[in-house]
C-alpha cells in the first residue's frame, strides 16, 4: 500500500506544470504550494507505515491500511485534475 502511495505521489505531483503562462511571482507561488503538497503527502506516507510497523495490534493496522487507502484516493483526485 506504501508503494502504490509512493508511485502515485510521483505521478501526481512530478513534473507537471498548471501555471505556464502567467506572472513570474504566480508561477513560483504555485510551484511552491505543489512542493508543499507533495511534501505533506509524502510525510504522511512515511509516518503512517513508520506506524505500521512500530504498532503490533492488528486493530490498529488494519485502521492504518484503510488510512493509506483513502490517501490513494486523494492521490488519484489529484492525479484527475490535471488531466
Amino acid at each position: 500500500m506504501a508503494l502504490l502511495n509512493l508511485v502515485l505521489a510521483h505521478f501526481a505531483f512530478g513534473g507537471y506544470s498548471s501555471s505556464a503562462g502567467g506572472d513570474a511571482a504566480g508561477n513560483a507561488m504555485s510551484s511552491a504550494f505543489d512542493k508543499l503538497f507533495m511534501l505533506a503527502a509524502l510525510g504522511l506516507v512515511g509516518l503512517l507505515s513508520l506506524l505500521f510497523l512500530l504498532i503490533r495490534r492488528q486493530g490498529f493496522r488494519i485502521a492504518l491500511i484503510v488510512v493509506l487507502a483513502l490517501n490513494v484516493f486523494l492521490l488519484l483526485t489529484i492525479l484527475s485534475l490535471q488531466f
